[in-house]
C-alpha cells in the first residue's frame, strides 16, 4: 500500500477537483506495528505527523473518505464538510493505547538461547551499532519544555536516507510531488502550485477545526484530542525514514519500510546477499530466521525487489558482523 500516495491522489485530485494532480501511487509501504505508536514523538515511516488526530483525518481520505473542497459563494460555508468520525478516531487512538508488543512464546517456537542472546545485546550495542537508531529501554523521552503541558514522548531519529540508504522511493514521492491548490489557494498564501503535503497539512488542520467547532468540543476535549502536542512540533527531515524502539520486533517480518527483507537474519546480512524475491502470505513462522516462511503458498505473493519502491538495498548495519554474530543478534531481537 503507498498511503500517502492514496491520500494526496483522494485530496488533490478528486477533492479538489484537479485531476492533474493525479500521480501513481507507486511507492508501496509496509504496516508498521501499532503497539507503542501513540506513546512516539512521531509517526509514520516519514515521520511527518505528531498530531495523532491530524493523522487518523489523513488516513481517513486514503480509505475514500470525503471532505468537501471546492465549497464557495453560496455554499462557501459547506467547506471543509467532511465524512470524519472524530469521536470515533479518538476512541480508536485510546484502545492502540493499550496494545503491548507480543512476547516471544517459547512454549510455540521454542526457548530463546539466553547465553547467544546475552552476546547479541553486547553486538547491539557495541559501538552504538544498532541502539544509536534503536535504543533500549529506557527510552529516551522529549523535553519537558518542547510541550506546553509538560508531556513527554519517547524520541525516535529520523534516518537520511543518504544515510540508511534504502529505497527512496516513499520519500521522494511525497518531498517532490507538486500539487495546484485550486480552491484553496488563498488559504496557502495565494499560491497556485503548492507542495501536495502542504495540502494534506491545511486541509487536516482545518477539518479538525470544523469539527471542534460543530461538537462544541471544549479546548480540554481538543488538547487531549490532539494527543497534547502542543505546540506543534515541525518534522525534523522529511528527506529521511523514522527509526523507532524495537518492541516485539520478532513478530512484524518482513522487514524495511517496504518489506523487502523477508526475515530478521537476512537483515543481518549486506544487502547484495540478501534474496531477490520471496513470496509473502504464508502463515507459518520460520523461528530460526525470524520471519514467515517464504516458499509459495497458496495465494502468496511474489515480492520482487528489482522493482523500484520494493528495492532491498540499504540498512547495512551488519556487513562486518561474524556469521557468530549475526545469529547472536537475531537470538537478542528475540527478546
Amino acid at each position: 500500500q503507498d498511503a500517502f500516495g492514496a491520500i494526496l491522489n483522494e485530496l488533490t485530485g478528486t477533492e479538489l477537483g484537479q485531476p492533474d494532480n493525479y500521480r501513481l501511487s507507486d511507492a508501496p509501504a509496509s504496516y508498521p506495528f501499532l503497539w507503542g505508536t501513540p506513546r512516539l514523538a512521531r509517526v509514520q515511516w516519514l515521520g511527518l505527523a505528531a498530531n495523532p488526530m491530524g493523522r487518523n483525518i489523513g488516513q481517513v481520505f486514503g480509505v475514500f473518505g470525503h471532505v468537501n473542497l471546492t465549497a464557495s459563494g453560496d455554499r462557501a460555508s459547506d467547506l471543509f464538510d467532511s465524512t470524519v468520525p472524530l469521536n470515533d478516531l479518538y476512541a480508536l487512538e485510546q484502545w492502540i493505547a493499550d496494545l503491548k508488543p507480543p512476547p516471544w512464546p517459547a512454549e510455540t517456537l521454542g526457548e530463546i538461547d539466553e547465553n547467544l542472546a546475552a552476546r547479541g545485546k553486547e553486538v547491539y550495542t557495541e559501538n552504538n551499532r544498532c541502539s544509536a537508531c534503536h535504543p533500549l529501554p529506557p527510552y529516551p523521552l522529549t523535553p519537558k519544555e518542547e510541550n506546553k503541558f509538560g508531556k513527554q514522548f519517547v524520541q525516535i531519529r529520523m534516518v537520511p536516507v543518504s544515510m540508511i540508504g534504502t529505497d527512496p522511493r516513499a520519500m521522494t514521492n511525497v518531498v517532490t510531488r507538486q500539487a495546484k491548490a485550486g480552491n484553496l489557494a488563498s488559504l496557502l498564501g495565494g499560491r497556485e502550485t503548492v507542495p501536495a503535503v502542504d495540502i494534506l497539512v491545511a486541509v487536516t488542520g482545518q477539518v479538525l477545526k470544523r469539527l471542534a467547532k460543530e461538537q462544541q468540543l471544549s479546548e480540554e476535549q481538543q488538547v487531549a484530542f490532539a494527543g497534547f502536542r502542543f505546540p506543534p512540533q515541525p518534522p525534523p527531515n522529511l528527506q529521511a525514514y523514522k527509526a523507532r524502539p524495537l518492541d516485539g520486533i520478532w513478530a512484524t517480518a518482513p522487514y524495511l519500510h517496504n518489506g523487502s527483507v523477508p526475515n530478521l537474519y537476512q537483515l543481518m546480512l549486506p544487502p547484495d546477499e540478501r534474496d531477490n524475491s520471496f513470496y509473502v502470505g504464508a502463515r507459518e513462522f520460520d523461528p530460526k530466521h525470524v520471519g514467515f516462511v517464504t516458499h509459495e503458498t497458496p495465494g502468496a505473493y511474489l515480492f520482487d525487489t528489482e522493482k523500484e519502491g520494493d528495492r532491498n538495498i540499504g540498512h547495512d548495519r551488519a556487513g562486518d558482523l561474524s556469521e557468530e554474530d549475526r545469529w547472536a543478534l537475531v537470538e537478542f531481537l528475540k527478546t
